[in-house]
Order: C-alpha cells, then sequence, then structure tokens
C-alpha cells in the first residue's frame, strides 16, 4: 500500500501533517451533514471499507481537531450541543404544545409565553385543518447525551447502556 505524502496543512490553525485526504474527509464531513461514510467517499479514499475508515478518522484528534475548530467558527461549542440534546431529553413535553395543536396560539407566542420550541422536529398543517407537531426523537437524544457524557459506548454495534439513575447522577456530578 503506497502512503499519501503528508504536507502541511493550509491553514496554520489547523494541526500539522494531515494529508490531502484527510483534510477532504473533515471538509466532506462537515458539508454533508455529518456522514463519515460517505465523507469517506467524497474524500477519496476506498468505499469497500467506507464505514472502519470513517469510525476510524472521527477517532483521529488530528482530524477531530478540525471539525471542532469548525463547529466553533459557526459558533457550535460542545456544551451548546449537549444543553439542546438535555432539551430534547428531559425537557420537551407535548403538553406545551396542546395550544397550537387546537388552534388557539401560534408557535410565537408559545415562545414569547416561555415555551421552549427547540426540541419541535416538525409542526404542520394539513389541507384538512389537522395540526399535527413532532418533537425529536427522546430516545436517540439520549443515548447520544449518554455517549457524550461517557456513560453509553459503542464498540463495533455493540451497546453498553447505563440505568437512567446512573444517567442523571453522571449530570448532576458534571458542574
Amino acid at each position: 500500500m503506497i502512503e499519501e505524502q503528508k504536507t502541511p496543512t493550509e491553514s496554520p490553525e489547523e494541526p500539522d501533517f494531515l494529508t490531502g485526504k484527510q483534510r477532504a474527509f473533515a471538509a466532506a464531513y462537515l458539508a454533508n451533514g455529518f456522514n463519515a461514510t460517505r465523507a469517506v467517499k467524497e474524500a477519496g479514499y476506498a468505499s469497500n471499507s467506507a464505514h472502519a475508515e470513517g469510525w476510524r478518522l472521527l477517532h483521529n484528534p488530528k482530524i477531530m481537531a478540525v471539525i471542532s475548530k469548525a463547529f466553533q467558527d459557526k459558533g457550535i461549542a460542545p456544551m451548546a450541543v449537549q444543553i439542546l440534546l438535555a432539551v430534547v431529553a428531559f425537557d420537551a413535553d407535548m403538553a406545551d404544545f396542546e395550544p397550537w395543536i387546537d388552534g388557539t396560539k401560534t408557535l410565537e407566542q408559545l415562545r414569547a409565553e416561555g415555551v421552549d420550541t427547540r426540541a419541535v422536529k416538525s409542526a404542520t398543517v394539513s389541507i384538512t385543518g389537522t395540526r399535527r407537531i413532532e418533537l425529536h426523537d427522546r430516545l436517540a437524544a439520549l443515548k447520544e447525551l449518554g455517549r457524550i457524557l461517557g456513560m453509553v459506548t459503542n464498540k463495533h454495534e455493540t451497546e453498553t447502556t447505563v440505568t437512567l439513575a446512573q444517567a442523571l447522577s453522571k449530570l448532576g456530578n458534571d458542574d
């Protein structure tokens, strides 16, 4: 296997000596909605091992530094992500949206009254006037928050989870 020659990156903020493919992977990952497998293919890596290669690249500290910097440049900090996941996982309550569902209030009015609408995935009105609110997946948010906080680990499709009590205890200890 011929190793791609490593060259200094174009930007002084990026870690030194990323390969062209590694830079291409990071750019594709950020551009395609954070799909590592697709980013691997777009960056020119072999597609027959794209899933494994994506996992490996996402665990490369230099690549993660580039991705983290791109998030920070857009104002997306790790704590902000954790807060939004916590909103979806713990604060979202369908009852908060009843006034919108029955047509008595708009989402803007609910926001003005203090209802947190960040957990809303979609709000639709059918041609018959039926209103429907869909919230983001609470269980998926809990799993992702648990993964970020080190309470849930995924190793080659094997998932180890903790109890809700352990998760809440962990959240309370990370002030």
